[in-house]
């Protein structure tokens, strides 16, 4: 029997030892494997984004360069890589349609600057579908109360919190926005919410609100503080919970565009109506107004894009004045001489 057990275990110690090489180059090249079958979520940011003044491309070694159309796009500046790091966010959507959030390293700043943006399906001038980068776009925070008789907004329905910046992605840090607006649909009304900026300390409260006109009796509720790239806004001031300071209306669709007409001007520098061109998310929870910030480009190697582009001769600019046949009347000229 002892013969036996020590045969079994130089057989066992034997195979074990013929199968050590294959776990150590096979077990590495099994994880890599899973690791790039999985798609990452930059992999739907990467390459490059245009509009009419700058190239925006996102590589996928993290980083994200500038490339501006300075003096009427006729030059292509590249301001060179910067660190930048891609995560998707808690959107809830799946696909082409996601929220992200981008770290940036701006030169000489010691933390990463934070930003927001959503891919979003949209229609170009010639009627064909492409994906547009939202840096402004709203998400639902929660569904909204029912209204008899008005299942057609059921799609607007709810409190739409305010995401994302809205300005340009540039070369340098952003401040923080000072105010952004959220909206609450109900029915075929909504309320326009302003947020600003505050030094107050966070509490998970609801901020109050009760539409008596067109609904008596009907308490709305709204966060009191949110988190925006975290900054904290508030939409009440001091310890209060009731919001009094908001703009009310009505709304329609028509299209692809939502048309906005308020009961009377509130906040200043807003307009009594405003239409806008929107689109939901596949899920309908992420929504964005008016056209995206970048679309992606053609262009797929925009270094050989900028060499092409700067080495055009371009023509000359036109002339301030036209040219003119001046004719001086010299004859009479000699006469008054005379």
């Amino acid at each position: 029997m002892k013969r036996n057990k020590s045969k079994i275990r130089k057989t066992s110690n034997s195979f074990a030892t013929a199968l050590f090489p294959f776990f150590v180059f096979a077990l590495p090249l099994f994880m890599f494997s899973r690791l790039h079958c999985e798609e990452s979520p930059s992999s739907l940011v990467n390459g490059v984004w245009e509009n009419s003044s700058r190239f925006v491309e996102f590589s996928s070694g993290g980083k994200m360069r500038i490339v501006l159309k300075p003096y009427y796009a006729f030059v292509y500046e590249d301001a060179g890589w910067i660190p930048c790091t891609v995560s998707s966010g808690d959107g809830g959507t799946t696909g082409e349609e996601e929220i992200f959030t981008f770290e940036v390293l701006y030169p000489g700043d010691k933390v990463p600057s934070v930003f927001s943006a959503a891919l979003l399906p949209f229609s170009q001038g010639n009627g064909e579908e492409s994906l547009g980068f939202f840096t402004r776009f709203f998400v639902r925070e929660k569904e909204g109360s029912y209204v008899e008789g008005e299942e057609a907004g059921a799609e607007f329905s709810g409190f739409w919190i305010c995401k994302g910046s809205g300005e340009n992605i540039k070369l340098y840090r952003e401040s923080p926005d000072d105010s952004f607006f959220c909206f609450y649909f109900r029915g075929h009304r909504y309320y326009k919410i302003r947020y600003w900026l505050t030094e107050a300390r966070y509490r998970d409260v609801q901020a109050v609100f009760s539409p008596e006109k067109e609904s008596p009796g009907v308490i709305l509720s709204v966060p009191k503080f949110i988190y925006a790239d975290g900054f904290l806004y508030t939409c009440v001031t001091g310890t209060g919970t009731s919001l009094r300071n908001y703009e009310s209306g009505s709304w329609e669709t028509g299209g692809n565009e939502i048309k906005m007409r308020a009961d009377s001007i509130v906040y200043s520098g807003e307009k009594m109506t405003v239409s806008l061109p929107f689109r939901f998310s596949a899920d309908g929870n992420i929504l964005a107004f008016g056209e995206p910030y970048l679309s992606r480009s053609d262009i797929r190697d925009l270094d050989a894009e900028i060499i092409s582009h700067n080495a055009k001769r371009r023509p000359p600019r036109k002339p301030v004045f036209e040219y003119m046949e001046l004719d001086f009347h010299w004859d009479e000229i000699e006469e008054l001489r005379k």
